[in-house]
């Protein structure tokens, strides 16, 4: 066991495990340093909240390339469109902070909660596509 872990991690075990490795590597860089500034700075729940409203994000971007004739699973597409809607789900928690009288807390548990069941009712629609399955 612990042979085949430093095969892995020495990039001996071959192209998929040294892509998982680092790939898990990088992830876990990059979530450690983003988790602990949004920690400090008493954000956390934020990026649920943003983790969340890429969902939908991800299904649009997916249905707008099959329906212009793509397969839908190209990688910078499914990006941008869930980059999209972490973005309009960041404005939608600022916008609700500023325009009503809802503390942060309960404005990012809607809008985490709206995006992610938007997100679920997006993903039954691609199923029943014929190149969602």
């Amino acid at each position: 066991m612990l042979a085949a872990f430093l095969s892995a991690l020495t990039f001996q075990a071959g192209y998929n495990a040294s892509l998982v490795s680092v790939g898990a590597t990088l992830l876990g860089v990059a979530g450690g340093c983003a988790g602990s500034f949004m920690f400090l700075r008493k954000r956390t729940l934020v990026s649920d909240a943003v983790a969340h409203a890429t969902l939908p994000g991800v299904c649009i971007a997916f249905m707008v390339m099959v329906a212009l004739g793509g397969d839908g699973r190209n990688l910078p597409g499914l990006l941008l469109g869930s980059a999209a809607t972490a973005g309009l789900g960041l404005l939608t928690v600022d916008w609700i902070t500023r325009r009503t009288r809802l503390s942060e807390d309960a404005a990012i548990g809607a809008v985490l909660s709206v995006f992610f069941g938007l997100g679920v009712v997006l993903l039954t629609v691609i199923q029943t596509l014929s190149r969602g399955k």
